[in-house]
């Protein structure tokens, strides 16, 4: 049991102890240690520092005056004083029942207490005082005044409430003075690895010359666990700080030592993020506005696009390189969305609507779509200007001011030297028809409409062996749902599909085509048993869908919008497919392969029954497997 001894008998003992500690710490190095104040114990020697603004207590005032704010040095984290400690910061501790008395050091009858009567700290005879800690505040709270002590100011320590003055900022913290008798530890971790994936497990390896016990924590026990013997459970995706700590082995003379690494985690089975090639097309026409289209505002003789607001409603710029008429994405646009009204536009930039509402040059930004003050009528000059006019003052039109530099509004008149006209680039994605095809495969995280001159197309089951329907799923104009994978049809040559913001109603019907892939860009269906074909040419002709790889396993997918047929295994036996338009019409794709006639050779039906023949002739049309290939009987 510890001892409790006389508060004057405690302190004569405190300063024996310190004077012979500390007076001999020019032999060994100092090392103040940020305390909790629940561990510290009677007769610890302490530093009370406020970590916010780098000062520590001091009794520089003298008897009876308040304790100035004297500058202390911390590491980097804080958890430790680094610099020299002068002996009027050191405090000696008493503890009983949970209440905290604190003596200067050398000063046997001076306590630290606050006083009733106003906001001052003291250092003096009054032994009546005593702290409590208030975890909430980090302060000192005293007891009899209901007080908490802080700096104020930075220049010395006063009693307030949390309610007053910079005391609110201000976080206590005490550093306890510390010698650890021994040597260093040798004390090394390793991992296998230190990428796991969800789900793995390994353990920790240490390699140490002290017996000392060991621990181990995880910063965050969502993504990792790690239990008390070091084996590692990885959780979920993301990295995480691991910590090893080694205590103290006072029967080897070592030390305790402290270690920690990052270890990642990460979702073998989570689909990659689909990087879709996207560019800003130049609009000439109101044809190629669209309800919930994504655009750019761009002074093409500026080489300037629009960012976010300032705080002064009007538009940032960005600079970029034009070249009409495209330019390349840059996350630094602000891109705006356009919505339709029976005649006029709102243009929505982030959560906020773009107005006009004053006879000035300002534009004006609200969460609402309130009224004609924040709608526009759009329409576009023999040079390809986008005249955006504001509907409640139509004499403004959207510009860029030169001279600020700023996207706002002016009116037409202003047009000149330094008051520019603007331009409209569509956000849209890009799509390639193959010549040789005439069909690709699509799959996008974005929504978008399909241009004119293509038709997207669902891949579903046939009742033919080795074939499969292609039902029309959304014709030119139609808005379609992001992460729909699709084949799409049209004369060959390069399509931008407009980008939506909107909400796009999910595709209802039956479709073998999908898009999902993992971190390494390979095909991930989310059924089971499946087989894999993509959209390509055997032998440089006779495009349909085969096998990416050997016997229909996964395959890497080379562009970043490719999608793929998944079929299940039960219906899959054929290594290709060809495609029926409908009810039954052959499209312009053909056939999986043709032959007039084959070689002597062992003839097999898809359901593996082997028919009675010497070659394919006379043979009932259908498919047939002949030395390893199938082959259409037509």
């Amino acid at each position: 049991m510890r001892k409790i001894y006389s508060v004057r008998a405690f302190l004569t003992l405190c300063i024996l102890a310190v004077s012979s500690l500390i007076g001999g710490m020019s032999a060994q190095a100092q090392k103040w240690v940020a305390t909790e104040i629940s561990e510290l114990a009677t007769g610890d020697v302490v530093v009370i520092a406020d970590v916010t603004s780098d000062r520590a207590m001091s009794n520089g005032n003298g008897t009876s005056k308040a304790p100035v704010a004297t500058s202390v040095t911390f590491n980097t984290d804080k958890t430790e004083i680094t610099g020299d400690v002068v002996d009027d910061l050191k405090w000696s501790i008493e503890v009983e029942n949970g209440k905290y008395k604190f003596a200067k050091i050398g000063e046997t009858t001076n306590y630290l207490y606050c006083t009733s009567t106003n906001n001052g700290v003291r250092v003096g005879t009054n032994t009546a005082n005593t702290f409590l800690w208030d975890a909430t505040t980090n302060k000192l709270k005293n007891v009899s005044t209901s007080r908490w002590i802080g700096v104020y100011n930075s220049q010395d320590w006063r009693c307030y409430t949390t309610t007053t003055g910079n005391i609110k900022e201000t976080v206590t913290k005490f550093f306890k003075y510390i010698i650890e008798e021994g040597a260093a530890p040798e004390f090394s971790v390793s991992l296998v690895s230190y990428k796991m994936n969800v789900g793995a497990t390994q353990k920790i390896t240490v390699t140490t010359n002290s017996n000392g016990s060991l621990s181990y924590e995880s910063a965050d026990n969502v993504v990792v666990e790690v239990d008390e013997d070091g084996n590692i459970t990885a959780k979920s995706e993301g990295t995480v700080k691991i910590t090893v700590k080694l205590a103290a082995d006072k029967e080897g003379g070592f030390k305790s030592a402290t270690t920690s690494f990052d270890l990642t985690v990460v979702d073998p089975n989570k689909p990659a993020a689909v990087v879709t090639p996207m560019l800003f097309k130049k609009v000439t026409s109101k044809a190629e506005l669209i309800d919930g289209g994504q655009y750019v505002i761009v002074c093409e003789s500026k080489n300037v696009v629009n960012g976010a607001y300032s705080s002064s409603d009007y538009l940032y710029r960005v600079e970029t390189t034009v070249s009409a008429p495209v330019i390349d994405v840059n996350e630094g646009f602000g891109v705006i969305t356009l919505t339709k009204y029976t005649h006029n536009w709102s243009l929505k930039l982030g959560d906020k609507y773009i107005g006009k509402v004053s006879a000035n040059n300002t534009l004006n930004s609200n969460v609402f779509d309130s009224g004609d003050d924040y709608k526009w009528t759009i329409g576009f000059d023999e040079e390809g200007n986008a005249l955006i006019k504001s509907v409640s003052q139509n004499a403004y039109q959207m510009t860029y001011n030169s001279g600020a530099p700023r996207f706002s509004s002016y009116k037409s008149t202003s047009v000149g030297t330094s008051i520019l006209n603007v331009q409209l680039y569509r956000l849209e994605a890009v799509a390639t028809i193959n010549e040789k095809i005439g069909y690709t495969t699509y799959y996008t995280d974005e929504k978008y409409q399909l241009p004119e001159g293509l038709t997207a197309y669902a891949i579903s089951e046939a009742q033919e062996a080795g074939a499969v329907v292609m039902t029309p799923a959304y014709e030119a104009g139609a808005d379609v749902p992001a992460n729909t994978a699709l084949l799409l049809g049209g004369e060959a040559g390069t399509y931008g599909l407009p980008v939506l913001n909107k909400e796009v109603e999910a595709y209802g019907g039956e479709n073998l085509l999908e898009g999902r892939r993992n971190a390494d860009n390979v095909t991930n269906s989310t059924r089971e048993d499946v087989l894999y074909y993509k959209l390509t040419l055997l032998n440089g002709e006779n495009p349909g869908f085969y096998w990416g790889a050997a016997d229909g396993a996964a395959f890497v997918m080379k562009s970043a919008t490719t999608a793929y047929l998944a079929v299940p295994k039960s219906v899959a036996a054929a290594n290709g497919f060809r495609l029926i338009m409908g009810e039954g019409d052959t499209t312009g794709i053909g056939s999986v392969t043709t032959e007039a006639a084959a070689q002597n050779a062992a003839i097999y039906t898809l359901s593996g029954v082997r028919v009675n023949a010497a070659n394919t002739a006379g043979l009932p049309k259908g498919i047939y497997i002949v030395n390893g290939k199938t082959l259409l009987v037509k």
